[in-house]
């Protein structure tokens, strides 16, 4: 399991972790949080017909086959969307408005609801270019962030 807490794990919908909201790991999304903490964005592939499965599962969303790999991704995307929060859902993130939340359509195919930097004053481009980058966010885990190209 590398170096991931032990406990943070879902047990049938029970989140066994602190206060402070952190991800859920399942044993289906544990190689995406290990990619993380290497800085590697990785998404999970069917083995049979190719889709990528986002949120990672079990079985295929497409053909249904359980003969799934991980693989890295290129790490660009474009920016769809984005919302800039000025009142966060869990006082644990109010030390970090305004900060946004962004909608982001990865090279690979898939859209990925994540967080977007940008520096103080700029305001972002629909449809321009991102890139991933990795976070610290605490106990343990990194999780991937999107700033301009």
């Amino acid at each position: 399991m590398g170096n991931l807490p032990n406990d943070h794990f879902v047990e049938r919908c029970v989140l066994t972790s602190p206060s402070r909201p952190l991800p859920l790991l399942s044993q289906e999304a544990l190689p995406f949080w290990e990619g993380c903490l290497k800085d590697q964005l990785l998404l999970q592939h069917c083995c049979d017909c190719g889709a990528i499965n986002w949120l990672p599962k079990s079985f295929c969303a497409r053909c249904s086959s359980d003969r799934l790999t991980w693989k890295e991704a290129s790490g660009d995307g474009v920016l769809e969307s984005f919302s800039i929060v000025y009142r966060p859902m869990n006082e644990a993130w109010a030390s970090q408005v305004p900060y946004i939340l962004a909608l982001v359509w990865l090279k690979e195919g898939i859209r990925m609801v994540t967080r977007l930097e940008m520096e103080k004053g700029r305001i972002p481009t629909i449809d321009g270019p991102v890139r991933v980058y990795f976070v610290d966010i605490g106990d343990g885990f990194k999780a991937p962030f999107w700033r301009p190209q």
